[in-house]
């Protein structure tokens, strides 16, 4: 983005004035749903609660508190008939409320008994709502509402190894908020993530730990944004080398709905892999300047005779036949008989195969979707580590007939999905290379820029006033505006100082947005920015702005 010159500031010196409604965007919760210790299943139809302080039980409808406990006092709750039951030591009667319940602890954790994370009694900052399924009778969740920072905290650790470094661990972080707060469509309403790799891997307050406390603490507000919005920040284990199009794992791959979301390589230099010898000798060598090169699946290997993939084919087939991912060209024929071929039809710019033909004597099955591909292509009863992978047949020779199938060894790279993020790469790049975490984020995150959430400022009494609070390791910021309504000015106040910022009225209504430098006012560390829109501005007006970091990866 090029920086204008269309706005001048000036330090004002009468009093900040601020009147109306204060909006603080840093405060977000977000709603957890805790699964069983298998971390299998979110639903129950009873459960055990304490807290290591004392705790409080409320009506959620009437917001009536419904008694208090002592600390480590067990609170049992169950579910029958649309009727929820509440028992503790401390009460004489159980109390029964067709409402969901919320449980605080405001000075101590919330637990569950005998559910462990890590190996050790899993504890929880926030409250717990007990909540009613809408759609199965006598089944409710558990769900943690949480402050977003608090719960990275529960996250960071557990998705990335704090040895990966500092760097690393606060692109983990960024990438994990943006996650968490990213609007998506919901599997459940009652809750908008789950503990478990389904979203994020959340074991609560017990792993925190304090390198990672710290890159939360240190990246505070910043989040990473594409054209006005919070990006998708998908992540994987370890792309291989070489990530892939987001369209081409989780959409139709005919248009780029993610453009930040791109196949990168890791080495600039290394060439599109466009045909099959391409992936073969890609994945099957060890390639330079790779970042995700000291993962474990950097580059793996699997190997099965014909008859032992042909008996796992069938039966992985058999489960999904008919479904829209695993089709048939013979839908009459009732099982798959004697395999004759593998054949690759369509592969993404990784390398990653996105559809192939699996061809028997029988029948034919147009497999697409990289996790299909994965889950069919089972050894040991484990699916493929990621679907980045080139097939080498091996034959033998008959006497009367023509050459046959002997063997197939699977040479592949990478573990995931492979789209956005490689966390092993990102280890590599903040260890061994040195690397900030926006360069980090920036790699493999296209054309993104860091930021606070962008907001907007109005006549509207919820509006008139704006916090953010962020993290800026460099002195460098600057306002990015959105002025389409063409107000004149708007009142800011960062960290101690008192700003007001004119803004030029543009004649082109296709102007996208104005950017102003306000790097004279920031300081390395935690900064707070009041963004307060002027009285006299008129109604039925609005800015949308937010602060973007430049300057970060030096």
């Amino acid at each position: 983005m090029g920086i204008k010159k269309f706005v001048r500031i000036f330090i004002i010196s009468l009093i900040f004035i601020f009147s109306g409604f204060y909006f603080n965007v840093n405060a977000q919760d977000v709603r957890v749903a805790i699964s069983n210790q298998s971390m299998s299943n979110f639903a129950y139809s009873d459960i055990t609660v304490f807290a290591l302080s004392k705790v409080d039980v409320y009506d959620s409808t009437t917001n009536e508190k419904l008694f208090s406990t002592d600390k480590e006092k067990n609170i049992q709750i169950t579910l029958k008939d649309n009727l929820f039951k509440i028992q503790s030591e401390d009460l004489k009667k159980a109390i029964e409320t067709e409402n969901d319940i919320i449980i605080d602890s405001p000075t101590g954790l919330l637990g569950v008994k005998n559910l462990k994370r890590a190996g050790v009694q899993a504890f929880y900052r926030g409250k717990f709502r007990i909540t009613k399924s809408t759609n199965k009778k006598d089944i409710f969740y558990l769900v943690n509402v949480i402050d977003v920072e608090e719960y990275l905290r529960g996250v960071v650790p557990n998705e990335m190894p704090c040895y990966f470094g500092l760097q690393a661990l606060k692109a983990q972080t960024v990438a994990a908020r943006n996650y968490a707060l990213s609007p998506r469509t919901k599997a459940y309403t009652e809750f908008d993530l789950s503990d478990t790799v389904a979203s994020q891997v959340y074991y609560g307050a017990n792993t925190e730990k304090a390198l990672s406390n710290q890159a939360i603490a240190e990246t505070d507000g910043i989040v990473a944004l594409y054209d006005w919005d919070l990006i998708l920040a998908q992540y994987s284990s370890t792309a291989g080398g070489y990530t892939e199009y987001y369209d081409n794992v989780y959409g139709d791959g005919k248009k780029l709905t993610k453009p930040y979301l791109a196949a990168v390589p890791d080495n600039k230099n290394q060439k599109m892999l466009k045909t099959q010898e391409d992936v073969k000798e890609f994945y099957s060598t060890r390639p330079e300047n790779c970042y995700d090169v000291k993962s474990p699946y950097f580059r793996w290997q699997r190997e099965w005779d014909k008859d032992e993939l042909e008996d796992i084919l069938v039966k992985n087939i058999s489960k999904s036949a008919n479904a829209w991912a695993v089709i048939p060209e013979n839908k009459n024929e009732t099982e798959p008989k004697n395999l004759k071929d593998i054949i690759v039809k369509k592969h993404g710019k990784s390398g990653k195969i996105l559809e192939l033909e699996i061809e028997f004597e029988n029948n034919r099955y147009l497999v697409s979707k990289e996790l299909v591909i994965r889950r069919i292509f089972t050894k040991d009863g484990k699916a493929l580590p990621s679907a980045n992978v080139y097939f080498e047949k091996e034959y033998t020779d008959g006497f009367f007939t023509s050459k046959k199938l002997d063997k197939i060894i699977a040479y592949g790279g990478g573990f995931g999905h492979g789209v956005g993020m490689s966390q092993w790469g990102a280890g590599y790049m903040a260890t061994e290379l040195k690397m900030p975490y926006s360069k980090i984020l920036k790699h493999y995150y296209t054309d993104i820029s860091l930021g606070t959430i962008p907001v907007i400022i109005s006549d509207n009494e919820e509006q008139k006033i704006v916090t953010q609070k962020f993290y800026a390791t460099q002195k460098n910021a600057r306002l990015v505006i959105n002025n389409k309504f063409q107000i004149g000015k708007i009142l800011v106040k960062i960290n101690d100082k008192e700003v007001l910022i004119l803004l030029e009225r543009h004649i082109l209504p296709a102007h996208k947005f104005d950017a102003v430098d306000i790097s004279k006012y920031i300081k390395k560390g935690e900064n707070e920015i009041t963004f307060s829109y002027p009285n006299n501005e008129g109604k039925n007006k609005a800015v949308r702005l937010y602060v973007e970091l430049v300057g970060e990866d030096e």
